[in-house]
């Protein structure tokens, strides 16, 4: 794992404070082949990093959310930080996407 992928010189991981990847729901993918993918594969496929959509579960008890995690290659999200959003927030995030594609 790259020195890039950590922080702290400990490893990004699928749960911060408050949130983590639901593993009980979705598809599993990885190396570990945890749950938690909404879809079979991933958003962004590529040749080392992708992208997934994944359910998650708010340790404080809120809503059902889902957030973007990028993977690289091992298995091990690349980022610290997590996107939160909602169903609604994705149809939104659709809308204003397929705007832009009708522009380019």
């Amino acid at each position: 794992m790259a020195k890039k992928d950590r922080i702290d010189d400990q490893p990004f991981t699928c749960h911060n404070d408050r949130f983590q990847t639901d593993t009980e729901k979705g598809k599993p993918h990885g190396k570990a082949q945890a749950g938690g993918s909404v879809f079979p594969g991933p958003l962004v496929p590529g040749d080392y990093y992708t992208l997934w959509l994944e359910f998650v579960r708010d340790k404080k008890g809120g809503p059902d959310t889902l957030w973007l995690m990028w993977y690289d290659g091992e298995g091990t999200p690349t980022i610290p930080m997590s996107g939160v959003i909602s169903a609604d927030q994705i149809k939104q995030m659709t809308a204003k996407l397929t705007d832009f594609i009708k522009l380019v």
